[in-house]
């Protein structure tokens, strides 16, 4: 989360994990996801030249804003220089599951 975010959190819970298979490219991701609560915010965010480019900003929204937010960017998503779109899209439905599942699990 530093390196990412600029972020120090402490885990709070265990989520679960995800299990990615991306055709393509012949490759299997398995991603562990935690609840965290922010301890301090450096307020210095590490993105690379090509999250630079394709605009990367950290935002803070309530789970369902940000719910709303993903499901409504899905269908918008275009290919950039660097990505297709068959890329992101699996990140997008991945970050959408971990979101449904976690307010699911706080309701």
């Amino acid at each position: 989360m530093l390196e990412e975010t600029g972020c120090t959190v402490e885990i709070v819970k265990e989520l679960g994990t995800t299990e990615e298979y991306k055709t393509l490219d012949n490759f299997k991701q398995i991603s562990y996801v935690f609840v965290g609560k922010i301890l301090k915010d450096t307020k210095q965010l590490n993105v690379t030249e090509k999250e630079k480019d394709e605009g990367a900003k950290l935002i803070w929204e309530t789970p369902e804003k940000a719910l709303k937010l993903i499901t409504e960017s899905y269908d918008k998503l275009i290919a950039s220089k660097y990505e297709s779109v068959y890329h992101t899209k699996f990140i997008v439905l991945r970050d959408r599951k971990i979101l449904e599942k976690y307010i699911e699990m706080e309701n």
